[in-house]
């Protein structure tokens, strides 16, 4: 008997309203959770957002500055005289690679990395043209 009883109880719950008036009530009920639902998404959206700028975007800039300064320092070598042109080239390959992550990279917005592409857009015309004339 007692199944009886559980069994009533489930099949009332699954009916839901009957008729026009309540099913009205329940899905306004529905869409109220929902827009609270939401509501509380957005917030922690909005929450997160901040802290990412508070806390990790300074780190960011921080990293992606350390790159842009290890690209300038290492283009002030590859004039040197010292090196041979494989190791001129590999610097090359390097300092291209820091500029395509900078160029790539999403919070670099901040860094004008144009004069240092062209820096070495001229080091590597000049390595072109040394191993011509050499």
């Amino acid at each position: 008997m007692a199944k009886g009883k559980s069994v009533k109880k489930n099949a009332a719950k699954k009916q839901g309203p009957k008729n026009p008036r309540q099913q009205f009530n329940a899905h306004c009920q529905a869409i109220k959770q929902q827009h609270l639902r939401l509501d509380a998404l957005h917030r922690q959206q909005t929450e997160l957002v901040t802290r990412f700028q508070q806390q990790m975007l300074p780190l960011e800039k921080q990293f992606v500055d350390a790159v842009f300064q290890k690209a300038e320092r290492l283009l002030s070598f590859v004039d040197k005289k010292s090196l041979s042109a494989l190791q001129r080239d590999n610097l090359l390959n390097w300092i291209g690679e820091d500029l395509m992550y900078l160029e790539e990279y999403p919070f670099a917005d901040h860094l004008d990395i144009q004069p240092l592409r062209e820096k070495y857009l001229n080091a590597c015309a000049t390595m072109v043209n040394d191993k011509r004339s050499g």
